[in-house]
């Protein structure tokens, strides 16, 4: 009889169970530049959805856009709201982050 292998289908079996959302959120806070919180986002396929619209909300106040190209692509929803109900272009408001509005309306069309 042939030994299977185990590697391969444990590794294939990862779950969100497996995945630390508040390491993964602490982390991508405090990243500070865009390009440390994209490769934060390399084990999205197995984040939860709502660590992925939280990872969203602190894209939208750091401005950073290809993270939220990447989350949107990912199954997030631009008119997800957080705890207050605010939407994403609602906080670009109020912060008057206006170029950066332009972009999430563009991403919304």
């Amino acid at each position: 009889m042939a030994r299977r292998s185990l590697t391969g289908p444990i590794d294939e079996a990862k779950k969100e169970d497996d995945f630390d959302s508040v390491a993964f959120l602490e982390a991508f806070r405090e990243s500070e530049s865009e390009e440390e919180a994209q490769e934060l986002l390399a084990n999205i396929e197995i984040m939860p959805q709502s660590t992925k619209e939280e990872a969203f909300f602190i894209s939208v106040v750091k401005q950073f856009t290809e993270c939220i190209r990447t989350l949107i692509n990912n199954g997030v929803d631009i008119n997800t709201t957080n705890e207050q109900g605010d939407t994403a272009l609602y906080l670009s408001v109020i912060a008057g982050y206006i170029p950066f509005l332009n972009f999430l309306i563009d991403l919304s069309i």
